[in-house]
């Protein structure tokens, strides 16, 4: 069980950044300011972070791995890729917080996904040839997903359907 004062502390420190993180580029972020609006003392805070980056990168890893286990079918990828699809979306999607953290930094976002994915996938994707197609799945639907200016429904529609394409042919 966690200390109450830690987790209480840790969450303090979160909304700090995610408030900060809405006004300013990650590089512009100072462990002073986030500390006053935290309402904790940089020797608190340097107890856990060692700097900005850091904190920055717990953050994302949290949130990222939410979205992929906060859904009923994050592991569909293989047996069902449009529920997959559609899942992961509406995930990522709802978590506000992805959008704020990874402002302009849409490519870690991806890269770390798609690392969290293949490593839950590392069993089903045991050649290189399965990798390249799981990798590229990712990239695309990534890219279409939340950087492609079109309908969320049609968007759904045509990666399921490559998903379906690609998973059905080589897995």
């Amino acid at each position: 069980m966690s200390d109450l004062r830690v987790v209480k502390t840790k969450a303090a420190i979160e909304s700090a950044f995610i408030s900060l993180r809405r006004q300013k580029e990650l590089e512009n972020i100072k462990v002073n300011e986030l500390c006053k609006l935290a309402m904790i003392n940089k020797t608190t805070f340097y107890n856990y972070f060692q700097d900005i980056y850091e904190l920055t990168d717990e953050i994302e890893n949290k949130n990222i791995h939410q979205c992929i286990f906060g859904f009923e079918d994050f592991d569909k990828l293989i047996t069902n890729p449009q529920q997959f699809i559609h899942g992961i979306y509406n995930s990522f999607n709802a978590n506000d917080n992805i959008q704020i953290i990874f402002s302009n930094r849409w490519g870690h976002l991806v890269e770390k996904a798609q690392k969290e994915l293949l490593e839950i996938y590392k069993k089903e994707i045991n050649t290189n040839e399965k990798k390249m197609c799981i990798v590229f799945l990712i990239q695309g639907a990534f890219h279409i997903l939340f950087s492609f200016n079109a309908n969320a429904d049609d968007k759904l529609k045509m990666l399921s359907c490559v998903a379906h394409d690609i998973i059905s042919k080589r897995f």
